[in-house]
């Protein structure tokens, strides 16, 4: 009876490891890819639609830009990912861990914020107030800053392990005081 449990705990465990690797990851890129698709999207508009030749090239050149920081961002990530399935735990995770951060911070400070600007003063000029477009563009990129922001502020694998044995370890700690108290009485 008791291996039963034994494997059920195991195959929980396993479950949520999985879960935990691969959730983010996915999450990242389908964050990253709705933002690039947003922004091409609302280029293409805005060049139909001619709401601002002058913004043209500059939209142009942050959906180039957006294309290649998702790109490097899902690279990282990827990176990342396979130096926690292979166990590396040398100075080339931390390095995998650092290119990561570097690419969500990029990809919310170089292309996200100024995305919101361009969306804004594109539709400014139209008078008639943001369009789907528009509210498309900034939902994407409002979606990918927000979850940037999370991912860099999320515990890395090494802090929630450490986390869950001392947790574990003060429970063990509680039981045994309490086997002892139960003793005494």
């Amino acid at each position: 009876m008791k291996t039963d449990v034994e494997e059920e705990e195991k195959k929980q465990k396993s479950f949520r490891q999985v879960r935990r690797t691969w959730v983010p990851i996915i999450k990242n890129m389908l964050s990253t890819a709705a933002d690039i698709v947003g922004d091409w999207v609302f280029y293409l508009r805005v060049v139909k639609g001619g709401y601002g030749p002058d913004l043209e090239p500059w939209l142009l050149s942050f959906s180039v830009i957006s294309s290649f920081l998702g790109g490097l961002t899902v690279l990282s990530l990827i990176m990342n990912h396979w130096s926690v399935c292979l166990n590396i735990h040398n100075i080339h995770k931390t390095r995998f861990q650092n290119v990561v951060h570097v690419a969500l911070l990029s990809e919310m400070f170089i292309e996200d914020i100024p995305q919101f600007v361009l969306t804004w003063l594109a539709y400014d000029r139209r008078m008639d107030g943001l369009g789907p477009y528009a509210v498309f563009n900034i939902t994407t990129s409002g979606f990918n800053f927000v979850f940037n922001g999370l991912d860099l502020l999320m515990p890395l694998e090494e802090e929630h392990y450490e986390e869950v044995a001392n947790e574990e370890l003060a429970e063990e700690e509680l039981a045994g005081e309490a086997a002892t108290v139960a003793v005494i009485n």
